[in-house]
């Protein structure tokens, strides 16, 4: 029952999500969601655990409640400052070409919104089963807890530079490289793949749990190849041109590393 409901959980958020843009029309609210889904699972989750939790689990699970709040209040802060996304009118133009019945993006959107409440069960599986074999305080979970939250702090910064970027009125360039930005076209997402991979690390117990390794997986599919890096940089050369292709020719996608020098188009 209590796997049940962390499953409704995240359903439910989602469901209010789609009510939302259905009144509003703006998808991006999905992406608010996306946080808080894991969050709601993983607070469910604490409710029900009759064992006391020592400071190490502790730690644990305050890794996914603080990356569900820091990431869905720096989404919200976007989505009520900013202009749609172009990722989701790039997506609205793919289903449209792909469907010669295609009148109205509803039912797309509402499939995507489901995947997504599944995904966010999916990613707080790791913390319903650690209630069962809970990490132990050693230099091995140190490390990796600290590695996470290094993660967190580092995705939240990229995050910072670039909306810092946007709001600078007296920018000469249309494309961020400052900071992270200047190593990595997508630090965020670098750091983002990496949290889970260290919070996986941690889950493992035992060889079935070795599944928890998919999760990461998972992520770097759907950044790597679906919503992430080609719906970014697909908006990104239609608005900045030649000068963000010069950036995709000089910069890593994801894996943060020094510039490899001019290489102008």
């Amino acid at each position: 029952m209590t796997l049940l409901i962390g499953f409704l959980v995240p359903l439910g958020i989602v469901i209010s999500a789609y009510m939302v843009y259905k009144v509003s029309k703006n998808p991006s609210v999905i992406d608010i969601a996306w946080g808080l889904n894991v969050i709601g699972s993983v607070i469910w989750y604490i409710t029900q655990f009759e064992q006391n939790l020592d400071t190490i689990n502790i730690c644990f699970y305050a890794l996914p409640i603080f990356w569900g709040l820091r990431l869905s209040m720096h989404i919200s802060f976007r989505v009520l400052t900013e202009e749609l996304d172009g990722r989701y009118a790039a997506f609205e133009k793919k289903w449209s070409s792909e469907d010669k019945n295609y009148k109205n993006p509803d039912k797309n959107y509402l499939q995507f919104f489901m995947i997504q409440s599944v995904m966010g069960f999916i990613l707080s599986l790791p913390f319903y089963f650690n209630q069962f074999n809970p990490i132990s305080n050693n230099s091995w979970t140190l490390t990796l807890l600290v590695l996470a939250s290094l993660c967190l702090i580092l995705e939240a910064l990229s995050d910072y530079q670039l909306l810092h970027f946007k709001r600078n009125k007296n920018k000469t360039s249309k494309v961020c490289r400052n900071g992270l930005w200047a190593y990595s076209r997508h630090p965020n997402y670098f750091f983002e793949i990496a949290f889970w991979v260290l919070i996986s690390l941690l889950s493992i117990h035992s060889l079935w749990s070795l599944l928890f390794l998919l999760i990461p997986i998972m992520i770097a599919f759907f950044i790597l190849n679906v919503t992430g890096i080609p719906a970014t940089e697909q908006q990104s050369l239609k608005t900045k041109g030649i000068e963000y292709q010069n950036y995709i020719n000089e910069t890593n996608a994801i894996i943060p590393w020094p510039s490899k020098g001019k290489k102008n188009v």
